[in-house]
């Protein structure tokens, strides 16, 4: 079971209704500002408890739970095929997102959340030397971590031929890309690759890319956070697709 913590991301888990919840956990000085979090818990029939806000940090540990905690199991973990089937149920081109190497949660957090406002399909991350899906991503991502599939594989290259077998293609962003990610056409079925907050993508893993595309950079620092990198591209492509449409 996690500690999952942060009114938005309690309220996502609630409003979603696909995990397992021992009990929600309100901090009782907060109870007036925390009314619909509770009322999601009673049409859930989920046990409430009230403790002092004291109480709830300790609980949550140290860190800003804003008055409400949820003891839940862990997020499901998606598979190569559930992102591809939950492309194709919309109708929609794959469009994904692999994070090579991205250890900070807080970058983690951050690309879930602009993955869920992109229309994201799915991301893939490495089974080892990467963040994954923890209360610290959660509350980062304010609940977009519940809405958005996360697949962990064992390796990121044969995931990666797998995509290509299934005509997806995949996308590199890189400082040393040849072409700029905007003149691309990013409309049809897709991965974008992102590397390392430090080293980019791995080599091994750059290799396999199908195109390197840059995004420009004008000032003197030679690159953007993982992030903002990957929400750059992200809504380049949703602005691709919607003039396709």
């Amino acid at each position: 079971m996690d500690i999952i913590y942060g009114r938005n991301t309690v309220t996502e888990i609630l409003r979603e209704g696909k995990r397992k919840i021992k009990k929600a956990v309100i901090a009782v000085e907060q109870k007036n500002d925390l009314s619909e979090i509770i009322e999601l818990a009673r049409k859930h029939n989920i046990t409430l408890e009230y403790l002092p806000r004291k109480a709830v940090a300790k609980l949550a540990g140290d860190v800003n739970h804003q008055g409400a905690v949820l003891v839940a199991e862990k997020k499901n973990i998606a598979t190569l095929d559930d992102i591809l089937e939950f492309a194709a149920s919309k109708k929609e081109k794959p469009f994904i997102v692999i994070l090579d190497s991205v250890q900070d949660p807080h970058n983690l957090g951050a690309v879930l959340r602009t993955a869920d406002g992109a229309g994201v399909h799915g991301i893939i991350l490495p089974e080892t030397n990467s963040a994954h899906i923890t209360p610290v991503v959660e509350k980062v991502s304010s609940g977009a971590s519940e809405h958005v599939l996360v697949a962990i594989v064992t390796n990121l290259n044969i995931a990666i031929e797998r995509l290509k077998e299934k005509g997806v293609w995949i996308y590199g962003i890189e400082a040393e890309g040849k072409k700029d990610f905007c003149e691309e056409d990013l409309t049809g079925a897709i991965a974008l690759v992102l590397g390392s907050e430090g080293e980019g993508i791995r080599p091994v893993v750059k290799k396999n890319c199908d195109v390197l595309l840059r995004i420009p950079m004008k000032g003197k620092v030679n690159s953007l956070n993982v992030s903002a990198s990957a929400a750059v591209v992200m809504y380049e492509t949703v602005r691709q697709r919607r003039g396709k449409k």
